[in-house]
């Protein structure tokens, strides 16, 4: 079993904007679709009036579009994405930036979004202008039309400047209207006797501002700077030489698999410099929190950023015991039950007095969310807030366990935090060489670390426990954050310094539940001061979605306590669970000096659930008698954290098996799994609304499943894989699940259900139907029903026989010997050694083999048409029980066999079963009766492999992943194959594979894919699989395969092998010979692998050459389309959206038979179609011109009977003799232009093959 991962916590959250995604989008090269789901928008109002929209999407790009002001309807906008920043600049504005008139920022978008000059955060854009020397009063002089001046600036000789954004059209018109009276020597001058225009930006100093923002500066004033206070930071190691940390790791430990602490991530010494950096490379402007502190360096994660559980608890032993009194754990993973990190981290501290400061994770914004070691109970947990403490969205939120303890406590700055940058990494965004900017709750870790440092060095006598109160208790409370994502709050450690009395930090009730005994909690507050102090007090408490909590939940004992001089007070605190309260309920109990100058709170929790009740569970088999294995039972209920899975096993459990659940309503399903002669059945027992008021009995009676029947046209039985499952969506869960089975999985059984109440529920299951690969019947009086699959190297010779079967024995040398086999079936009992009994029975003339599968259960096993060694003759497997029944009647009369095979499926029921809302009693499908399609498939042979590997995918609606026959079939080529498809809300993908994989149960990757597609009852259709000619083109009618430009950048879109089939297109793999050219007149642009991606262009209108070549790697898979070269000759200009390229395509429709050849008689009839791109009506296409070469392109003759049929089709009749004669092979050159005068002219080698004899 594999050690856990660990991954650091800092988010991939760039300080600056990605720039736009610049061509319609499709899968990416590793077959990996992009999330485009937006989930930010921004809207900018530029100083000209112009208005830029910036969409961020989930994985980190953006969208940005330019809405002209009012007049610049005509304008051109230079759009640039400068080092991750966006800019967008009218050309208008040019010239003053040219001319340093006007202030850049102003068109920084990515800067303007940051310093929150959105127009949703800001309805005004403050400038500042200076104003010419003709200009005398400063104070006399009038603000230009659209605002209103704040303030007056004599450094500059000029003003402070607000607009009004709706009146900016109105400033650009009056700043632009007419030159002042100031001469320059060249280009336009801003009018108003206006100098220059600035943006007046807001000032941040980064890192300093952090820690200025937790209070730390004051400490410092105070004297406590971390000195003789060590911190261990566990984390990718730290750069010792970075100016920061020069002299100030006091030693270090490497537990990964790289050669030294050094960091080569960047991560470690980022965090490090946080806690005690000395700022040395920025003037003492970017201190750590405890610049005075020691650091101790544990490397416990690599330069990839992630480690193993067991590194990391190395790593917190070694900083216990060298004496660390604090460990910063900017790490973390998804916790275990019974987490080992959290218990080692509790154990730690407990003997050593360490006090570990763990980031809660970046998995927010979702509750339940912090991760390992941050759930441990006795470590300081820390989320992230930004510069206005407002939390971060990532920020992971409590509570964890079961006992819904609270957690984060604490949160601090952990958004854009610049810090040290490690020399040679590039995490985060740099701002300089030594310094990068990045967020996560590992940023924030470091700065509560630090805090702890202050407080251990003022307060060395402090126990862990204590420090962390005294954090938590002076917390700044942010309103509007729930408890649960903030803890106490944002960190003040100039409050928890400074302030002598503090309270426990946090009070955890845990889970109670109704008509239990009250529960009771104590906050102690302890005093340091000489003076007792008196603090009233007072409870807030909200439940969900900041609901006030019922009256008597929560009090205190107390409404004010007086804590004595050097002492500590109680206050108790006492949960009354009632009916009525269920829920999460968290809040502060705050005290407070009558002056102010004392304010301490402590956070609590408590969770109300529903009653627990005993759920006693027992299974029955499919005879309803009988004690049964539940293989597995699953529950799911409105609480995440109760959701349950379990198993019952009579030989373990006795006659059942007990667990509690709190009252609720909840989804509940049970497999009872049992065996027949012909394979495994199921049975499952599914309650989508499970109410659990009182305890229950709950009986998993196989026997009450009904049968799933499926009926069809043609004698079918189950190949491939068998998936079936069930989604239900009730409050504000959404559960799928499902179950994946071989075909040894031959019979299904389901409750019946009612309609739940609430929410949905679907039942469903997906089945690949085809003929019987072998069919094996005994014949005569008395004969047993057999099931006998064939072995998975067998042969398969098609055809019916009639044999007799013959007792071999084991098929030992001796059995064998004297015996005449031929023209009979050899009946083998092996103990072992299958194969090798049948090839002894082949070799003493045996026409077949039924061998008696040794082991128990059922004798099925996968077949797979090549590869491994093959068997000599067909070979099929039957059960004991069937083997008994045949030997007992080969001893009373001579048993016949009718056998029969099936080398290539003609036809095949490809359906996915469905059931809305609930499983009616009875479940038989009758398939000529169901919404289905027809697809007539032909699989085209296009190199010496016989077979293909081929595989359908299918998503229900809710579906986001298609766990559906994820491993692959196996068809015949060349062959055609009648499919019989669900017509549906089913969306389905088919993908097909022109050689097949050596292993069983693999995925087809690569190969030719059709898109996502969605059948219509009754719709009879063709798909044509491999067929000539293949080349690079975008495949019509599929999403995302246009090539486009959008502003200044073309983005390519062309699989490398797209079929004559519409749809079906196909990417390079291996070794295949891929090479792609841009050109811009004679000047090349882009030189790259794939015609895929994004490639910057210069600006305004050039003519244009793509060149694309591709070859199939060297063998026998490829003999058709072996090589092509296109190159596409087009106009292009500066868009100011995405806009598709006149790239025009070419179809081929050529009358080839399933070999990929035409008859050598008489000529060929080819179709020749050009088009533009889905997306691009485009210029009439009105040339064409074709060329046909019989030596693999050595030689050309024009073809000159080329007919046009109008709409970019011609028809081109083409001899077929000379290839006849020579390759085999035609290939082919067509030349296509449109009236715009853009061209394609594409070659392809070998581009089918003609019938030699």
């Amino acid at each position: 079993m594999a050690a856990a991962a660990v991954t650091l916590l800092a988010t991939t959250m760039p300080a600056a904007a990605h720039g736009t995604p610049l061509a319609p989008t499709a899968a990416g090269r590793s077959g990996a679709s992009g999330d485009r789901t937006v989930t930010k928008t921004w809207t900018v109002t530029l100083v000209t009036g112009d208005v830029v929209k910036v969409e961020r999407f989930a994985d980190g790009r953006q969208a940005a579009t330019v809405k002209p002001a009012p007049g610049h309807e005509k304008e051109v906008f230079s759009t640039r994405d400068v080092d991750g920043t966006l800019h967008v600049t009218p050309s208008s504005a040019i010239p003053y930036v040219a001319s340093g008139q006007l202030d850049r920022s102003l068109f920084n978008v990515t800067s303007l979004i940051e310093q929150g000059y959105d127009d949703a955060r800001s309805a005004r854009l403050p400038l500042i202008v200076s104003y010419a020397e003709a200009v005398d009063s400063l104070r006399e002089q009038k603000a230009p039309a659209g605002t209103r001046r704040t303030a007056v600036l004599n450094s500059v000789h000029g003003a402070a400047l607000s607009a009004d954004k709706a009146e900016l059209p109105d400033f650009w018109k009056s700043a632009t209207a007419a030159p002042s009276q100031k001469n320059r020597k060249s280009g336009p001058e801003l009018a108003g006797h206006i100098d220059k225009v600035w943006l007046d930006g807001k000032v941040n100093a980064e890192l300093d501002r952090s820690v200025e923002q937790i209070g730390a500066p004051d400490v410092w004033k105070s004297g406590p700077t971390g000195k003789g206070v060590k911190v261990a930071v566990l984390d990718t190691g730290a750069d010792p030489e970075h100016p920061d940390l020069r002299g100030r790791i006091a030693g270090g430990q490497n537990f990964t698999t790289d050669e030294n602490t050094d960091d080569g991530h960047g991560h470690g010494t980022h965090v490090a410099s946080t806690v005690a950096g000395s700022g040395a490379g920025s003037d003492s402007t970017r201190k750590g929190v405890a610049p005075d502190a020691e650091l101790l360096i544990g490397k416990v994660l690599g330069s990839d950023g992630s480690g193993y559980n067991s590194w990391v608890m190395a790593g917190m032993e070694w900083a216990a015991h060298s004496g660390a009194d604090i460990v910063n754990m900017s790490l973390g993973g998804p916790p275990q039950e019974n987490d080992p990190m959290a218990a080692a981290l509790d154990r730690l501290t407990e003997e050593t007095g360490t006090l570990f400061v763990t980031a809660a994770g970046n998995s927010g914004p979702g509750t339940g969310t912090v991760g390992s070691p941050g759930i441990a109970n006795r470590a300081l947990t820390v989320g992230a807030v930004d510069r206005d403490d407002t939390l971060a969205e990532f920020s992971s939120r409590g509570p964890v366990g079961d006992s819904s303890e609270m957690k984060p406590e604490i949160t601090a700055p952990g958004v854009g935090i610049v810090a040290a940058r490690a020399h040679g990494t590039s995490m985060g965004a740099p701002v300089d060489d030594l310094y990068t900017a990045a967020s996560g709750t590992s940023m924030a870790t470091p700065h509560v670390a630090g805090a702890a440092a202050l407080l251990r060095q003022q307060h060395p006598d402090w126990s862990p426990a204590r420090i962390k109160d005294a954090l938590v208790s002076t917390a700044k409370v942010v309103e509007d954050t729930e408890t649960d994502a903030q803890g106490g709050g944002r960190m003040d450690v100039a409050r928890a310094s400074a302030q002598t009395v503090h309270a426990t930090g946090t009070l955890n009730l845990g889970a109670v539940q109704p008509g239990q005994d009250p529960v009771n909690g104590t906050v102690t507050y302890t005093n340091d001061s000489d003076s007792d102090v008196e603090l009233s007090l007072s409870l807030e408490v909200k439940g969900a979605g900041g609901t006030a909590a019922p009256a008597g939940l929560i009090e205190a004992g107390k409404s004010s306590v007086t804590v004595p001089a050097g002492a500590t007070a109680t206050v108790p605190v006492k949960v009354t669970p009632t009916e009525a309260a269920r829920g999460r309920y968290t809040g502060h109990l705050t005290a407070t000096s009558a002056d102010g100058s004392v304010k301490a709170g402590t956070a609590v929790a408590v969770t109300v659930q529903g009653k627990l009740r005993t759920i006693t569970l027992t299974g029955l088999g499919r005879s309803g008698q009988e004690p049964s294995t539940v293989t597995w039972f699953q529950i799911f209920g409105s609480d995440p954290r109760w959701d349950f899975i379990g198993y019952y096993l009579p030989e373990i459990h006795g006659p059942n098996v007990t667990f509690q659940l709190p009252e609720d309503t909840y989804f509940f399903e049970a497999l009872v799994g049992s065996k027949n002669s012909t394979g495994d059945e199921h049975s499952m027992d599914v309650r989508p609304e499970l109410k659990v008021d009182r305890d229950l009995t709950l009986v998993v009676d196989a026997s009450k499943a009904v049968k799933v029947d499926i009926r069809t046209p043609k004698p079918a039985e189950s190949q491939g894989m068998v998936h079936y499952g069930f989604h239900r969506a009730f409050g504000g869960r959404d559960i799928s699940s499902s179950v994946i089975e071989y075909s040894v999985m031959n019979t299904l059984y389901i409750t019946p259900t009612d309609k739940p109440a609430k929410g949905s529920f679907e039942a469903y299951s997906r089945w690949q139907l085809a003929p019987p690969r072998m069919t094996v019947k005994a014949l005569g009086p008395g004969a047993p029903d057999l099931y006998a699959p064939p072995y998975m190297h067998s042969p398969l010779v098609d055809g019916t026989r009639r044999l007799p079967l013959v007792d071999v024995g084991a098929a030992t040398e001796e059995e064998l010997a004297g015996k005449d086999l031929r023209g009979k079936i050899a009946f083998i009992a092996p103990e072992s050694d299958e194969y090798g009994s049948v090839a002894r029975a082949a070799s003493a003339g045996a026409a077949a083999a039924l061998v008696v599968y040794p082991g128990p259960g059922s004798p099925w096993m996968p077949w797979h048409p090549a590869g491994g060694e093959r068997l000599p003759i067909m070979a099929a497997r039957v059960s004991q029980d069937h083997g008994r029944e045949l030997s007992e009647l080969l001893s009373e009369r001579e048993v016949r066999i009718e056998w029969s095979a099936v080398s290539a499926s003609p036809y095949q029921y490809d359906v996915t079963l469905v059931e809305r809302d609930r499983v009616p009693g009875r479940m038989v499908y009758d398939i000529d009766r169901l919404p289905t399609a027809t697809v007539k498939s032909h699989y085209h042979r296009s190199g010496a492999s016989e077979w293909n590997a081929e595989q359908r995918f299918a998503w229900r609606p809710w579906q986001n992943t298609a766990f559906l026959m994820e491993t692959e079939s196996f068809v015949k080529v060349p062959s055609v194959r009648t499919e019989t498809v669900t017509a549906d809300d089913t969306v389905w993908l088919h993908r097909v594979n022109n050689t097949i994989p050596m292993n069983i149960g693999l995925p087809v990757t690569g190969g030719t894919t059709a898109g996502f597609q969605q059948y219509k009852p009754g719709e009879v259709r063709e798909e044509n699989w491999h067929r000539s000619v293949i080349r690079p083109a975008a495949p019509k009618g599929v999403e995302g395969f246009s090539s486009a430009r959008d502003g200044d950048t073309i983005g390519l879109r062309i699989p490398e092998f797209t079929e004559s089939e519409t749809g079906h297109y196909g990417f390079a793999k291996g070794d295949d010979e891929v090479s792609t050219r841009l050109y811009r007149g004679d000047d090349l642009i882009a030189d790259q692998r794939y015609a895929w991606g994004d490639i910057p262009v210069t600006g305004g209108k050039g003519d244009y050459r793509l060149q694309v070549h591709t070859a199939r790697a060297a063998g026998p898979e490829w003999q058709i389309s072996t090589s092509t070269d296109t190159s596409w000759t087009f106009s292009s200009q500066t868009t100011a959206k995405s806009t598709v390229l006149p790239l025009i395509q070419l179809d081929y429709g050529v009358p080839v038979d399933g070999a990929n050849q035409v008859r050598s008689s008489g000529p060929t009839a080819v179709s020749l179609k050009a088009r533009h791109q889905d997306g691009l009506k485009g210029p009439e296409i009105d040339r064409m011109r074709a060329w046909v070469s019989y030596d693999d392109g050595a030689h050309w003759t024009k073809v000159e009977r080329l007919s046009h049929e109008g709409k970019g089709a011609w028809k081109a009749l083409i001899d077929p003799k000379a290839a006849a004669n020579g390759t085999g092979y035609v290939s082919l050159r067509v030349q296509a232009q449109d009236k715009a005068g853009d061209q394609v002219d594409q070659t392809v080698i070998r581009a089918y093959g003609v019938h030699t004899k």
